[in-house]
């Protein structure tokens, strides 16, 4: 058994940016990992030859390749039951990893016994790659009791991305990505990760390499389309957040107040809408405006007066009144300061 399943599901990758991902984990120091490399029916057929052809260069690939396209979340699903390591990566097609990562990240999480690592990245920011951003996440081990405050923390720094990660393949256990979900696939895994995990560490090391691409998914400009399925994700973590609280009050509170920045609260996501779009848009967004509707004391009375005077602009909702807005980011940032000092 491999010490490590590293899973990449590839859809209409420019042939040097798949090279070049491929290629950085063939040469990962860390020798004893299973690759699996989903074709998942990219339209470019230049994709599945191309792993075909480093697959019989290194028997550590399995290369998949679905007869139809199934979303990221399904490619990383059918390579999931199959994956045999006791850690679990993911990396996405078009980036690429430094040649010490895994080990780096293993031997962390042998030697502390830990459920979860992740490195540090960088993201380019324009295709040149000349400008960029580092995270920069400290070296720590993080025990988590069943205290919000302990919660709070390793969402903060954890739950969001899954690719600059391993986790412990007893962590996951049998759970998959949703299927048909394309925006925050990521969020949604590690909120149910995470809300189950005792002992998390990082590692300072930046081993993940984000590669701006213009035409990727994430990127794509905002239509309907898109706009109505950025939706559907955040009605599924507004359920994962509101079901927290029960047990983790002051955590739910916290998400539920982070969720506003990502839909409610974003002005981008309405900003390329043409103005004939915005009754739908507005009807689209009202889903997810009833669910904060419903909380009563659970969000602050100013958040959600605010996020009422939002949605009375029915036939302007594309264009967000600027006055609004910024008084909804004050009392959210208020809000959420008084959270996260609690956890300090």
């Amino acid at each position: 058994m491999p010490i490590l399943s590293v899973i990449v599901p590839v859809y209409n990758i420019p042939e040097n940016l798949l090279a070049n991902c491929i290629s950085s984990l063939l040469a990962q120091t860390l020798q004893d990992i299973e690759f699996f490399i989903v074709n998942d029916h990219s339209p470019n057929p230049h994709n599945a030859l191309q792993i075909k052809e480093f697959a019989a260069k290194d028997n550590r690939i399995r290369f998949i390749d679905l007869p139809v396209n199934s979303g990221v979340s399904q490619a990383r699903n059918v390579a999931l039951k199959m994956a045999r390591g006791k850690y679990i990566g993911f990396v996405d097609a078009d980036d690429y990893v430094a040649s010490d990562m895994y080990e780096r990240l293993v031997q962390f999480a042998e030697e502390n016994d830990l459920q979860c690592v992740k490195c540090n990245s960088r993201t380019y920011l324009n295709s040149s790659r000349s400008t960029f951003i580092d995270s920069s996440t400290p070296e720590q081990i993080q025990e988590i009791s069943e205290n919000d405050i302990d919660y709070i923390r390793v969402f903060q720094i954890y739950a969001y991305g899954a690719c600059d990660k391993i986790y412990r393949r007893e962590l996951i256990g049998d759970m998959l990505f949703i299927p048909g979900l394309t925006n925050y696939e990521d969020y949604i895994f590690n909120w149910e990760i995470f809300s189950r995990c005792k002992k998390v560490g990082s590692i300072e090391k930046i081993g993940y390499y984000n590669v701006c691409r213009n035409n990727s998914a994430s990127r794509s400009k905002i239509d309907i389309e898109k706009y109505e399925r950025i939706y559907n994700s955040l009605i599924r973590l507004f359920e994962i957040a509101n079901g927290f609280f029960d047990r983790h009050p002051d955590l739910s509170r916290y998400l539920l107040i982070y969720l506003l920045n990502l839909g409610l609260v974003n002005r981008e996501i309405t900003k390329n809408l043409p103005p004939n779009d915005g009754p739908q848009a507005r009807r689209i967004a009202h889903r997810h405006f009833q669910q904060y509707a419903s909380l009563n004391k659970r969000i602050p009375g100013c958040i959600r007066f605010l996020l009422e005077k939002r949605m009375q602009h029915p036939k302007n909702f594309t264009v967000y009144p600027i006055c609004l807005y910024y008084m909804l980011k004050i009392c959210m940032k208020y809000h959420t300061r008084i959270l996260v000092n609690r956890a300090k």
